[in-house]
């Protein structure tokens, strides 16, 4: 197994907070409604410290305070998980760790694998377009599509939030990237494996894309405060 960046870790953190339980197989299409409501999380976590510092006290509490604000702002619970846990005390960790403790399937592994292997030949748009054909054509049970829904919607609003701070984290292969380019493209692979892992793992007490933009905004958090995305 192909040892990935670190980045992943982020990503993985959020998938596990909105599951729903009904199991049976719909006409299954992707839904964007959090996504949409990203400029209103911009606009929550430009009101929070998102900056690493040396104490790691002090960034607990930065993260907790960012939790506390998201929740304010949408309505929800979300919080700190074990897996948030696991992250914090070890941020140079990788996916193929994630797998090993039992945080994510080796089914998620691929799927999230296999949009970062695109992304050496494709732009953000054609990777993406290619990942919900490789997630349609899984046939999955409506909870699991419900996880790869979001996790599209964390990577599209992950995509926005960085190019609107001046970072293509998404850069395809074989453009010119700087230095810090290519750290943030490291923390973009973390903020995916973060969805994955952590949908389903809490209520969020409200339905609608409210939940997700929450989560998304919890994942974006994490990465800024304990891995210097």
């Amino acid at each position: 197994m192909k040892t990935l960046n670190y980045a992943f870790i982020a990503l993985l953190l959020i998938m596990s907070s909105c599951r729903t339980s009904n199991d049976t197989l719909p006409n299954q299409k992707f839904n964007y409604d959090a996504y949409n409501a990203k400029n209103a999380l911009f606009t929550t976590l430009n009101k929070v410290n998102l900056k690493k510092n040396v104490a790691k006290t002090t960034n607990l509490n930065e993260y907790e305070n960012a939790l506390a604000t998201i929740n304010d702002e949408f309505g929800t619970n979300v919080s700190k998980t074990e897996f948030d846990e696991y992250i914090i005390n070890n941020p140079t960790s990788t996916i193929d760790d994630f797998v090993q403790s039992g945080y994510i399937s080796q089914d998620e592994y691929n799927i999230v694998d296999s949009f970062f292997t695109d992304l050496e030949t494709y732009n953000f748009d054609e990777a993406k377009t290619r990942l919900e054909t490789r997630i349609l054509d899984k046939n999955y049970s409506n909870s699991e599509f419900q996880k790869y829904n979001f996790l599209v919607n964390q990577l599209m609003i992950t995509n926005d939030y960085y190019v609107s701070h001046g970072v293509d984290i998404f850069a395809k292969a074989g453009t010119n990237k700087n230095i810090s380019k290519r750290i943030s493209a490291s923390c973009a692979v973390s903020i995916a494996a973060n969805a994955i892992s952590t949908y389903g793992l809490m209520s969020c007490f409200v339905p609608g894309p409210n939940c997700w933009v929450a989560l998304a905004g919890k994942g974006l958090s994490l990465a800024s405060i304990f891995l210097s995305c």
